[in-house]
Formats: C-alpha cells, structure tokens, sequence
C-alpha cells in the first residue's frame, strides 16, 4: 500500500519521495473538500432542526391550549344539568303560578256581583226597553258576592307571587356557578345546555318582576296627573 505525504502531492516508494501520481493526487484531493461539505451539511441541519422542532413544538403547545378554551379538560356535567334544571324548574314555576291566578280570576265572576242596575218600568227608551237610571246596591250579608271574593283573592295572590318570586331566586345559585364557568370557558360548545338553563331563568325573573314595574309606573303617572290636576285646579281659582 502507498504511503503519501498529508497534502497528497508526494509518495514514498520505500527509498524516497517521490511526487504523486495524477490519479492519486485527482482522488485524494477532493476528499477534504467531500469532507468539510459534509461536514457543513451536517451542521447546517444541526442549527436548523431546533427551530424547526421549536417551532412545531410551539404549535402543538397552542392546540392544546386553544382545545383546552374551547372544550374543558374537566367534566362539568353535573354543573352543566344543575343549571339546566334550576332554570327549567324556574320557568315551569312561575308558569304554574301564573295559570292559577287566570283561573282563580275567572271564578271570581262566578260569584253574584252585589249590585244591579235600577231601572224605571214608568219610563222606557227608544227600544221599549225600561230606562234605568243607575246601579242599585243588592248586598246581602247572607251571600258571598265577588267583592267578598276578590278581597281575599288579592291578597292569596300576592303571597303566591311573592312565593315564586323567592323559589325563583333560590334556583339562581347553580345559574351564579354556571356562569363563573362559562366567563372560564367562553366559546366552550360542550356549556350549550346550561345556558338554555340560564336562559330559561332569565325569562322566568323578569317576567316575575314585571307586575312590580309596571305598578311602579301606573304610581309614578298617577302621581304626574294628580300633580298636573291640583295646578289647574290652582289656576282656575286664581
């Protein structure tokens, strides 16, 4: 086997140097040069490759935080139906309530109104009918008019009112979780039914808080008009 020299340009033949060959000198230069590309490739790919894996790496870690946003790791089923319910629950409640005052209010004018037209069988109109000049007051101690009816039935209807009212604001405890969670979740689709929950609840409260408002302001308009009254009553004196 020939022994060359480190730069490739010489041979010892076992006597002395001698210059190399042209075929040997041509395959053993280009070696280094083969060498050191390789060697370059190699490191090129050695600082390329951490930003690349960095970079998937990072995409990966904003998935799973994007799917951790979007649907929670942790199951909130129970908190999910308890909201459900309580709003449901709610809604049906107040329902209830609602066609039990119709029908009570309905029977009431069943009931003998305690008072009757007066009419003068001396004097009849344009039809022939008698004229009648009035209402005349028929109350009978003995009998049980509407008046008497309607006395009691305000007042079993505001308690009833007010009943559902405090039913309807207990329920709001799982609605007051469910929202914590949902202000945690916000686009989670898998929360879907509990704010059918929350919206039954809606309704069912400001339906309940309705009447309230609309005495309110029936109260504040009588106020404007008895107000606006007494200051012509005032100037028509003056």
């Amino acid at each position: 086997m020939a022994t060359y020299s480190e730069d490739g340009q010489w041979m010892w033949n076992g006597s002395e140097w001698i210059p190399s060959p042209p075929s040997s000198h041509t395959s053993n230069i280009p070696a280094p040069s083969h060498v050191q590309l390789q060697d370059s490739v190699v490191g090129g790919d050695v600082n390329i490759t951490p930003q690349v894996h960095h970079h998937h790496n990072q995409q990966i870690v904003q998935n799973q935080i994007t799917n951790q946003t979007i649907h929670p790791m942790e199951d909130f089923t129970q908190a999910v139906t308890d909201a459900y319910e309580s709003g449901k629950s709610a809604l049906i409640s107040l329902g209830i309530i609602f066609a039990v005052l119709c029908v009570g209010a309905s029977i009431g004018f069943l009931f003998d109104p305690g008072f009757s037209s007066y009419c003068n069988s001396n004097t009849v109109n344009q039809s022939g009918y008698p004229e009648c000049e009035g209402w005349t007051d028929t109350y009978d101690e003995e009998n049980f008019t509407q008046s008497d009816y309607f006395s009691g039935f305000i007042v079993i209807s505001i308690i009833l009112w007010l009943a559902g009212g405090i039913f309807i604001f207990i329920k709001g405890g799982p609605i007051n979780t469910f929202s914590r969670l949902r202000e945690e979740f916000p686009s989670s689709p898998t929360l879907e039914r509990g704010d059918k929950g929350k919206n039954f609840h809606d309704i069912a409260k400001y339906l309940w808080l309705a009447p309230f408002v609309i005495i309110i302001i029936a109260i504040i308009v009588g106020l404007i008009v008895m107000k606006i009254a007494a200051e012509m009553n005032k100037n028509q004196n003056r």
